[in-house]
């Protein structure tokens, strides 16, 4: 358990908890009292949880029956104040980082969707809602051709971070 809690730490506990009893029990809470953002379960290679899947409790099945993963079972809790886009720029830096460079979808795939919402970060007018079904789309392409699970990974943080939580946020706009 790392990010914007008050007490990060490595904890283990039986299949069946939730992420709320995680985060407001025991990691004591969101730091100074801010409001949850989102959650990053399974690390660089997992999926991103919304306030609304709180209280699934984790489990490979349960999870997987609402668009999320296990993983390593590393948890990012991130506050309201994150960017979520930036968060996503710096996962996608570390899978174009960690590229071996063996197969040519995920060589060039993970520089493409790196350089792509960097660039679209840059931008006054930047649209999630038309930059992330690219990534996305691109995302899911690389998944398929990749050699190995470096390459099939991305999809899952950017789906999930498009599909839990940033398509509601455009949608309230």
């Amino acid at each position: 358990m790392s990010g914007d809690v008050n007490k990060p730490g490595f904890y283990e506990f039986p299949m069946g908890i939730t992420l709320r009893e995680l985060i407001y029990g025991v990691a004591g809470g969101i730091r100074n009292g801010k409001p949850f953002g989102a959650a990053l379960i399974g690390g660089a290679a997992g999926t991103f949880a919304s306030e609304r899947q709180l209280d699934v409790p984790m489990g490979y099945d349960k999870l997987r029956e609402v668009g999320l993963t296990l993983g390593s079972g590393a948890v990012i809790v991130m506050d309201s104040t994150r960017n979520l886009n930036q968060t996503m720029l710096s996962i996608l830096k570390f899978f174009k980082h960690e590229s071996c460079g063996k197969c040519i979808p995920c060589r060039i795939g993970t520089t493409q969707l790196y350089e792509a919402l960097k660039e679209n970060l840059t931008h006054q007018d930047f649209k999630p809602d038309t930059v992330y079904p690219e990534l996305i789309r691109q995302a899911e392409m690389i998944a398929r051709t990749s050699l190995c699970p470096l390459g099939q990974s991305p999809i899952l943080p950017l789906k999930s971070l498009w599909e839990h939580i940033l398509v509601k946020q455009t949608a309230n706009k």
